[in-house]
């Protein structure tokens, strides 16, 4: 049920909690002023201890290497999907490689990369974060936490791997999808508990001196293990064995009967998401990996205490939906929804406390700009905020929001969207679709009450954020219903693209209608509401 708050003036309401660390804003999107634009700068500059928010971009913030303890956050990844992952922005954020070194001990990383090197560093937990086309390796280091991560190829599951080499020790691999994990004879107490491993052709485990256990290896090719506990382990082939301990190991199993996706390619050549990788429902003696743990857990990522947890969602609040109503006589409604996220123990999710917005530049920092408290104790809320904004001057403006659990977690920063502060003769958009119909999205709006309106402006965008022109329609000035009508034929190169009308009167003041958002697919029309 949607609720609407009314803040009548804007008096920041600050937060009296002490601040230890400071949370810094990275965004490298155009025109939008955060604290840095690169992971480098802000791991460069930021204190021991401190965290780093990397906000939705379709831009890298290149490779960064971390010499002090820092947590690096992102959105997650596959935040296109069903409600309980999906975002306000798909764009989600992406480094190059990230190397930790000596001195960057019990450092955090919950954001997407192209690869992680870790050496000689300690008490490092790498968690909820997706690596793309490359490897996670560790050279040296002691005491660490590799859990709930998605390791993948592009395009194919292959070549993308976890690796533990040359002397680590006390490294915990729980909960991943990966492609195979290597462990080196000078390894030792490496624990490999609940992964789903999922390469087609390559070597699935190369493990010494490593305690294997609720694993499901759905790769066609033989592991190589020595000085191993095996236990309640399902592989797809067999294994070649030195001097192992071996408990309620079947292998030979037909994966079509354990993961949705066979832990294989789809039939168009492209990598599953991770919803793939979870068990085909049924019982024990229908899919073995049911209660097949060694305590009668689930086998495999999504199973045992940390279950994987899908579209790598990192611990903090979620903006799941973020949008902004026409301006009416100084009042600005802004839509907003936002949840929390189970923790790291996957434990019960926080509740959410209060949202936070600012205009333009004026980010003042997290809990000192203008604060609203949820007025229920929940997890997900969906509401509305009318706030007046009389105090800005005239002409476009930006709004930006995030949101905090009653456990301390900031989401990450979401916006901007744009409004124009101006009085514009009210005109009714009664409906406005945009739909791909084979190589062209059609665009069709429906207006009344047209009687001031001189213009219709169509506008377009890939990334939610900068718009340009691509078509116009004079008004018809009825005062009863006008259709429109605009064939967009000529598509941009990107899987998503945003619509918007820029409605001007006969004074030449102009506002905004709702953006729609339509997903490009090749073979079916896929159309969804931003």
């Amino acid at each position: 049920m949607q609720i609407t708050k009314i803040i009548t003036s804007l008096i920041a309401i600050l937060l009296t909690t002490t601040i230890q660390a400071r949370i810094w804003r990275v965004n490298n999107n155009p025109g939008i002023k955060s604290d840095y634009t690169t992971a480098d700068q802000a791991a460069s500059f930021a204190s021991k201890g401190d965290t780093i928010h990397f906000e939705p971009s379709i831009y890298s913030y290149g490779s960064v290497k971390l010499t002090k303890k820092l947590i690096l956050i992102g959105t997650g990844f596959y935040v296109s999907g069903p409600p309980t992952i999906s975002q306000s922005s798909i764009n989600t954020p992406f480094l190059g490689v990230i190397t930790i070194v000596s001195g960057a001990d019990s450092s955090v990383i919950m954001v997407n990369s192209k690869g992680i090197m870790l050496n000689h560093a300690l008490h490092v937990t790498i968690q909820r974060c997706y690596i793309d086309s490359s490897e996670l390796t560790i050279y040296h280091g002691g005491y660490l936490t590799i859990q709930n991560c998605f390791i993948n190829g592009v395009g194919i599951l292959l070549g993308d791997n976890i690796k533990a080499m040359n002397g680590c020790s006390e490294v915990t691999i729980s909960n991943n999808i990966c492609d195979y994990i290597i462990a080196d004879k000078f390894s030792n107490n490496i624990s490999i508990l609940n992964n789903t491993i999922m390469d087609e052709t390559g070597i699935p485990l190369v493990c010494s001196n490593c305690n294997l256990t609720n694993n499901i290896v759905a790769n066609k090719g033989f592991s190589n293990l020595t000085n191993c506990s095996i236990y309640n382990d399902l592989f797809a082939n067999g294994m070649s064995m030195s001097n192992c301990i071996l408990s309620n190991v079947i292998s030979g199993i037909n994966m079509n009967k354990v993961l949705l996706n066979s832990g294989i390619l789809s039939t168009s050549g492209t990598a599953y998401n991770d919803n793939g990788f979870q068990l085909v429902p049924g019982n024990h003696f229908q899919n073995p990996a049911l209660s097949g743990g060694i305590h009668g857990e689930d086998l495999g990522a999504f199973g045992g205490l940390n279950p994987y947890i899908q579209a790598v969602q990192p611990p903090i609040p979620a903006i799941y939906y973020f949008n902004a109503s026409n301006l009416i006589a100084d009042n600005l409604t802004l839509q907003v929804g936002s949840r929390t996220t189970l923790p790291i123990n996957n434990s019960v999710a926080p509740n959410l406390k209060l949202i936070e917005f600012f205009f333009d530049t004026t980010d003042l920092g997290f809990g000192k700009n203008y604060v609203i408290p949820f007025q229920s104790v929940t997890t997900d809320d969906s509401s509305n905020y009318t706030i007046n904004v009389n105090y800005l001057s005239k002409g476009n403006h930006s709004v930006f929001i995030r949101s905090l659990d009653d456990a301390g977690n900031w989401s990450i920063t979401n916006g901007p969207l744009f409004f124009d502060k101006t009085t514009v003769t009210p005109v009714i958009i009664t409906q406005f679709d945009a739909i791909q119909e084979n190589n062209q999205v059609t665009i069709k709006w429906t207006a009344i009450a047209e009687i001031n309106t001189d213009s219709f402006i169509l506008e377009r965008s890939i990334d939610g954020h900068l718009y340009s022109r691509i078509g116009a329609s004079a008004s018809q000035g009825s005062l009863i219903t006008a259709e429109y009508h605009f064939e967009d034929k000529q598509l941009p190169e990107s899987q998503r693209i945003y619509y918007r009308l820029k409605i001007i009167d006969k004074g030449s003041l102009f506002k905004y209608s709702d953006v729609k958002s339509v997903v490009l697919n090749k073979d079916k029309i896929l159309f969804s509401v931003y």
